[in-house]
């Protein structure tokens, strides 16, 4: 027998489980109606003055990516030398369905990604060509407007691999099956081993490129191993851990609840020592000019030494107001200053800073500085 006090305990915990997951709903809209405000407009990383990248996302007055344009330097035979590839999107019916990848590095390893869909939108096929000659191919197969499968022509669907999501939409579990080797290196007939590949993931929004259908390209560069790309393209949230590459993915967040920086480190090894694993993420809001537009069309900002050992100066043509946050998004630093000055960071730490700088309401430099 149930009584009054029992059901009014029983009565209250259903309340508050309603009011947990109307609160989660909300929460969950809220950071997704956020998402759909902001557009990444450039990813960055920092290991020395030798081996640096930025990678720089232009979009066209509709909002659609056009380029990826990476540049940077790095330490190659003996040498510092610059680096650039760019990644042009081009649409049919409103979906991508051309990448050519570029590399102005070495002109070697140029190639184009074609992206095949069905009447419904979702992409079935990914072939990657060069010099007139397809090279690979994959096709997605679906259940439920869910990919649940990877494959090529000369395999069914399900024979070696299969895709298992949570209910929240995130990739959890990769099976892959594989042909069972004898002593000799070859395959047993009718034998088979199976491999599992599991992942982990936070609750907040993903980086918004505005292409979250274009699961089969990578859009975040500099990931290592922790893929096939799908997996964590076809998620909502972000992944946190890939188990079986013994990956873990530190990410923390802006104002906004979006992605601010991202640390991708091998378990086995750890974190780099000179930040190189760190990528500091920033956006551009919708309908308004990027970053890298502003800079270019407003001021010229120059910071000088890099690295530094207690200070550095910065030239700004006008007044700004500079700040310092490190690589946890903590603010360390903020100064007005107005033209060229000389910025003291004697009593900071060492390590890896980034630096905003705003003038007039408006960002006009972001940068990364390190202090040995």
């Amino acid at each position: 027998m149930i009584t009054n006090k029992k059901l009014n305990n029983l009565t209250i915990t259903k309340l508050l489980l309603v009011f947990v997951f109307v609160f989660c709903s909300l929460s969950t809209t809220q950071a997704q109606d956020i998402r759909d405000n902001f557009l990444v407009d450039k990813i960055s990383r920092y290991e020395s003055s030798s081996n640096y990248a930025s990678a720089e996302y232009v979009y066209d007055t509709d909002n659609k990516l056009q380029k990826r344009i990476i540049t940077g330097e790095m330490f190659e035979q003996g040498q510092v030398r610059p680096l650039k590839y760019v990644d042009e999107f081009e649409y049919e019916n409103g979906l991508v369905s051309k990448i050519k990848i570029q590399d102005l590095t070495h002109f070697m390893f140029s190639y184009d990604i074609h992206l095949l869909y069905n009447s419904q939108g979702e992409l079935v096929r990914q072939e990657t060509w060069m010099n007139g000659s397809m090279i690979g191919h994959s096709n997605y197969h679906y259940e439920g407007g869910r990919v649940v499968s990877t494959y090529n022509d000369n395999i069914a669907p399900f024979e070696f691999d299969t895709i298992f999501y949570d209910n929240y939409g995130n990739i959890t579990k990769y099976t892959y099956i594989y042909p069972k080797m004898n002593d000799w290196g070859e395959p047993i007939p009718g034998e088979f081993k199976m491999r599992e590949l599991h992942y982990e993931y936070d609750d907040k929004p993903k980086p918004n490129f505005g292409l979250d259908y274009l699961f089969a390209y990578q859009l975040i560069p500099w990931m290592g191993t922790a893929f096939p790309c799908e997996i964590m393209n076809l998620s909502n949230n972000n992944m946190t851990k890939a188990i079986f590459e013994q990956q873990t993915h530190n990410y923390t967040y802006n104002e906004n609840g979006l992605p601010a920086t991202l640390q991708n480190i091998f378990d086995p090894i750890g974190p780099s020592l000179y930040g190189g694993d760190v990528y500091t993420i920033t956006y551009k809001q919708i309908g308004e000019a990027s970053i890298s537009e502003i800079v270019q069309n407003i001021t010229n900002i120059n910071i000088y030494p890099n690295p530094m050992i207690d200070k550095f100066v910065i030239d700004c043509e006008n007044y700004c107001t500079i700040t310092l946050y490190d690589m946890l998004g903590k603010e360390v630093l903020n100064q007005d200053i107005n033209g060229k000055s000389e910025i003291n960071i004697n009593h900071l730490p060492k390590g890896i800073y980034n630096v905003r700088v705003v003038s007039g309401n408006k960002v006009v430099g972001n940068s990364k500085i390190i202090k040995q």
